[in-house]
């Protein structure tokens, strides 16, 4: 079992097992891959929604989803940076930023989650209960 802050690196400790030793450093690869490849998509999500919060022909509904989506873009990109941060201190064993790029990661995952929770919410309000705006002609739009 994983224990995501101890101090003492998983990959260091060997289990005498070729195969069992051999999926830790598969493990690692792909964690380091994730966090770059997640670093990358992050910062390119996230200049988009910059670009489109920037945008002036956004509602108020739109927008409230444009900064919230921004704000989970930002809690993933925490996660990934923390991530390749975690794994480059557990390399080089300094076991303060490792524990402490861990507990950055651990805050960024559970903000990530109430994030995606509250985002549903405000979609399902939104549905159930969609703001009416007077139109041009005077009838009302649903948004």
């Amino acid at each position: 079992q994983l224990n995501m802050l101890s101090s003492t690196p998983y990959w260091t400790t060997s289990t005498g097992d070729a195969s069992a030793d051999t999926s830790k450093q598969v493990i690692q690869y792909v964690a380091i891959l994730i966090a770059i490849f997640g670093t990358i998509t992050n910062i390119i999500s996230l200049s988009y929604f910059v670009a489109k919060l920037k945008s002036t022909n956004q509602t108020r509904n739109t927008e409230a989803h444009t900064k919230l989506f921004l704000a989970l873009n930002i809690f993933d990109l925490l996660v990934s940076i923390s991530s390749a941060l975690r794994l480059l201190f557990e390399f080089f064993y300094v076991p303060f930023l490792f524990d402490t790029f861990a507990a950055i990661r651990r805050i960024s995952v559970y903000a990530t989650g109430f994030l995606t929770c509250l985002l549903a919410v405000v979609r399902a309000i939104h549905m159930f209960l969609p703001l009416k705006v007077p139109g041009r002609n005077g009838h009302s739009a649903l948004i």
